[in-house]
């Protein structure tokens, strides 16, 4: 997982691949672990797997909640990946997984010769062991068997015959039944402009708790999660006010009933002005413009609630 935080302890980025817990202080992040199984079968031309999910893995969004993930179809020898497009149930723990793009062959030959567990070609396969662990199958009754080994023009066959008959064409594909895979599960969620609003993209169930300390329920797909900030407004002086001599600012100061407030510390400029646990007066707050050093550029407020260090900038 990845958490960043601003310079005052605000969570500013969080996300969290593959499941698990991503926690460190006042946050929290909890997901689902990925989707795993096995394929059970495929057709190439319509783009699609059948897949059966591991005993233990969670259930999978339908429709389109899937679009866009990546999904890893391996095997001991070989693995691919592919984009998904929509994903749809079957019975059990069965779905039905259709791709964004066609599936590309990456191999095809002519038989020339069939025997136990093996097929001869005339057409040459320089890519050779590449095929390992790949699927040699007919184009017309859609059978496949998993290569074993290449040797020459010999075609080693894993488990079992292939349905081709010497010249017929054959067609070799990087995934099939028998394989496994995975979409790793995934949760991100951003700060929106600081803002106390975040931006949640998840493709699976979990969990969010920010600084207020309050459980935010994560389902696939998008949503907002909203959180309590504090906010500053300088009343007096206004942006285009004459400063000269002793100032007395007014600031106006919004904490929501969720925070509870630690600390406050004022600066304009370059002078701190104030440092106390309670909003001041603007008495409290009065200094000789003249005694500093550089000019004012603006309020500065720093306010701490627990572990949390807001930085507040108001113009003047």
């Amino acid at each position: 997982g990845v958490l960043s935080r601003t310079t005052g302890g605000i969570v500013n980025h969080a996300q969290l691949l593959g499941g698990g817990v991503l926690q460190h202080d006042d946050f929290l992040l909890e997901s689902a672990r990925s989707y795993t199984g096995s394929v059970v079968a495929a057709d190439y031309g319509a783009g699609t797997i059948i897949v059966e999910l591991d005993p233990d893995a969670p259930a999978m969004p339908l429709a389109k909640l899937l679009d866009g993930q990546r999904i890893v179809l391996s095997n001991e020898r070989h693995a691919s990946e592919f984009v998904v497009s929509q994903v749809e149930a079957l019975d059990g723990r069965r779905y039905k997984v259709t791709f964004q793009e066609p599936v590309d062959l990456t191999g095809q030959g002519k038989v020339t010769g069939i025997a136990p567990q093996s097929v001869s070609t005339s057409t040459p396969l320089p890519l050779g062991n590449y095929y390992v662990g790949q699927q040699l199958v007919n184009p017309t009754t859609g059978q496949a068997v998993r290569i074993a080994s290449i040797s020459g023009a010999n075609i080693r066959l894993e488990s079992r015959d292939s349905d081709v008959r010497p010249g017929e064409m054959f067609h070799i594909y990087d995934f099939g039944a028998g394989d496994r895979f995975q979409i790793a599960s995934s949760i991100h969620l951003h700060s929106v402009d600081g803002s106390g609003l975040y931006e949640v993209g998840s493709n699976t169930t979990g969990r969010v708790v920010l600084w207020d300390g309050q459980e935010h329920r994560l389902e696939p797909g998008k949503c907002q999660i909203r959180v309590p900030t504090i906010s500053v407004q300088v009343l007096s002086p206004r942006y285009d006010d004459q400063i000269a001599g002793t100032l007395k600012p007014e600031l106006k100061l919004e904490i929501p009933q969720e925070l509870s407030l630690a600390r406050i510390e004022i600066a304009f400029g370059e002078q701190m002005v104030y440092s106390g646990a309670q909003m001041p007066a603007s008495e409290a707050l009065a200094f000789d413009t003249r005694a500093g050093r550089s000019p004012l550029r603006g309020c500065l407020c720093v306010c701490r609630t627990g572990g949390l260090s807001w930085q507040i900038c108001g113009s003047l």
